[in-house]
């Protein structure tokens, strides 16, 4: 009877997880749910975010990325575990050649952190904007840690995101970073 119990309660978390699939609905992270509003970023593109997340403070930005070229905007949960970061260049790139700029990157984190582990590759797209990613275990003091890098052509313009989180967590976090990045809009014009 109990195995019953156990399984009939399953299905049902199941059944109202079912429910909760994306950044309009909201999505579950392990046990929390996750709901999202949209923030615009640098002035002129919206992404949807975690409700929880904030604007790192400055003197966390400052340990957590301690080069003076950290990203110029770091989003992250209460705890300061989760972040996503994002960074637009004056660079000018072509759509057609993320592909190649993200292999770039692999080979450059490569070179600077051999023990870094790549996982895999993959693109979103929305209806403006296509979205190469890719995704590697790297390791720090505090332990190992997922992280997902992304790239963005806006306007010409080269847009680097970087997500991470403890590594522990990725397979949470992971369908909610590809989420959001397929949310990444341009500002509605007034």
């Amino acid at each position: 009877m109990k195995y019953k119990d156990e399984q009939i309660a399953f299905m049902r978390n199941e059944q109202k997880r079912s429910k909760y699939i994306n950044s309009e609905t909201g999505m579950y992270v392990g046990d929390r749910l996750i709901k999202f509003h949209q923030i615009e970023l640098l002035s002129f593109f919206r992404i949807m975010m975690p409700e929880e997340f904030t604007q790192m403070d400055p003197e966390l930005a400052s340990k957590k990325y301690p080069s003076v070229d950290r990203p110029q905007i770091i989003m992250t949960d209460e705890a300061g575990e989760v972040n996503f970061t994002f960074s637009l260049f004056e660079q000018e790139i072509e759509a057609e050649k993320i592909d190649g700029t993200l292999n770039q990157f692999q080979i450059m984190i490569t070179t600077a952190q051999p023990a870094n582990k790549f996982m895999g590759k993959g693109h979103v797209e929305n209806d403006e904007y296509r979205c190469g990613w890719m995704e590697f275990k790297s390791h720090t003091l505090d332990g190992a840690v997922y992280n997902l890098l992304s790239i963005t052509v806006i306007n010409q313009r080269f847009f680097l995101g970087l997500f991470n989180c403890p590594y522990e967590a990725w397979l949470e976090w992971k369908p909610v970073m590809l989420e959001l990045l397929n949310t990444i809009h341009g500002k509605e014009k007034v």
